[in-house]
């Protein structure tokens, strides 16, 4: 883990007019670079006597390795609130009763102006314009979203500064930081959340310098959470019922925080690690189906194959499959050595897990008529069918809980394709070998 801030003792004070809730995970989009300097965007002046409600929009997105700058009508009705700038402090200690919390103040609410066009400038409102492009299929087709769906908060350009601390040696101990160059949803908020842009610990802007807004497979990523949450309430619940004592927002693989770990080397890995994996992997699957085929992750760094769902390799050559010894790797409890995703696949983050189960998803998927409605409909079923079985699931050892989740994932999918056994047998052979056992394969 990256620790930016010094080690010190301090004394907590609180500020006044702050919303303060207990905080739960967050579901992240990268892997890299979310801790650093933030490049905080000016909010912009629009003239509202220039916009027209049912005009089109121009925004600035990227897409096909290039920008682009389609336009668009921007459509806010998904959403319960959009706000621009803001900011939240995370504070997660483990001593006493000052357990964890989130410091919230709310930035300003963006108001869609037709006919502007956002693509001129980089302010805070053409962040707000350019992320509602994520959605711009949703608004039009309602039938791809589960019932009963509820509006979801959308915050962009957000700062956010992490505070953690912890007792050691009679002294305590304070690390800050601040996050940048990422995307997350958080489930007791219903919100998604854009971080501003930043210059990492080299003083890099990462991700060919585009921010995540920019990008519509980020949002469509993000909304999936929201989907997610909706349809596993189970393991949401059974998640933010437990002591928090780490965020994702570090983006350490393990989802840990090792400021806090008294046994250097070793992660905790439970059944909430599977559910992270399939979370993300879902999420990637349902922002495939959901964005353009023209709006791809190309250009994106280690984004452009890894968490490319039709991609069968990861973007160092890596195949995607879950071998036993990508299996063991990702379920131990022994901390591997992080190396760039340029050079390793890191199977200790449960994105890059979720990556072969959404390419598993998708390649049978690919073995059907089905239309992309009936795709999506078919993944809500099966996250139902999940939650069912969740606390179910939480008796088995960890390797058939992994083995039991895609397996009925496959026969879901698979009421739709028939599969002849054999063919069946061949498809898990190149997607997760120890399924074998499941449809009495000959090896």
């Amino acid at each position: 883990m990256r620790i930016l801030g010094l080690l010190s003792l301090f004394i907590l004070t609180a500020s006044c007019g702050f919303e303060v809730e207990k905080t739960s995970g967050l579901d992240v989009t990268y892997v890299e670079s979310s801790s650093g300097t933030p490049i905080n965007l000016k909010m912009g002046v629009i003239d509202r006597s220039s916009c027209e409600q049912e005009a089109k929009s121009r925004v600035k997105i990227f897409a096909g390795s290039r920008y682009r700058t389609p336009r668009f009508l921007l459509d806010d009705s998904l959403f319960s609130s959009i706000y621009m700038g803001g900011s939240q402090k995370l504070f997660d200690s483990n001593i006493g009763l000052r357990s964890s919390r989130t410091f919230n103040t709310n930035g300003t609410l963006f108001s869609p102006c037709g006919g502007m066009d956002y693509s001129l400038e980089d302010t805070l409102n053409s962040a707000a314009a350019s992320s509602l492009y994520s959605f711009k299929n949703l608004f039009k087709q309602r039938d791809l979203l589960p019932m009963g769906l509820p509006l979801v908060s959308l915050k962009v350009g957000v700062s956010v500064k992490m505070v953690k601390e912890v007792s050691k040696s009679g002294k305590l101990l304070r690390q800050e930081s601040f996050m940048v160059n990422n995307a997350f949803y958080r489930a007791t908020k219903k919100e998604i959340v854009f971080l501003p842009q930043g210059k990492n610990v080299r003083g890099e802007i990462p991700f060919s310098k585009v921010p995540m807004w920019e990008i519509p497979f980020i949002g469509a990523h993000e909304y999936a959470h929201h989907i997610f949450s909706h349809l596993v309430p189970n393991y949401i619940n059974d998640r933010t019922r437990q002591k928090v004592t780490k965020l994702c927002f570090d983006n350490n693989s393990a989802h840990s925080n090792e400021f806090y770990k008294n046994e250097k080397g070793k992660r905790k890995v439970e059944l909430s690690s599977i559910f992270t994996a399939l979370n993300e992997g879902f999420a990637d699957l349902f922002a495939r189906y959901i964005t353009d085929s023209k709006v791809g992750l190309q250009g994106i760094s280690c984004f452009e194959k890894s968490r490319d769902v039709e991609s069968d390799t990861f973007f160092n050559g890596t195949k995607k499959i879950l071998h036993s010894q990508v299996v063991n790797v990702f379920l131990s409890t022994d901390k591997k050595r992080r190396v760039n995703c340029l050079q390793q696949a890191d199977f200790q983050d449960p994105h890059l897990i979720g990556a072969i189960i959404a390419n598993t998803f998708y390649s049978l998927f690919e073995k059907s008529n089905l239309e992309k409605k009936e795709k999506l409909d078919t993944l809500y079923r099966f996250l139902k069918k999940l939650n069912l079985d969740y606390f179910k699931l939480k008796t088995m050892n960890l390797n058939d809980a992994l083995e039991s989740i895609v397996y009925m994932g496959i026969e879901e999918i698979d009421l739709s394709v028939n599969l002849k056994h054999s063919d069946k047998c061949a498809f898990v052979s190149m997607h997760y070998p120890a399924l074998h056992r499941y449809y009495s394969c000959k090896k």
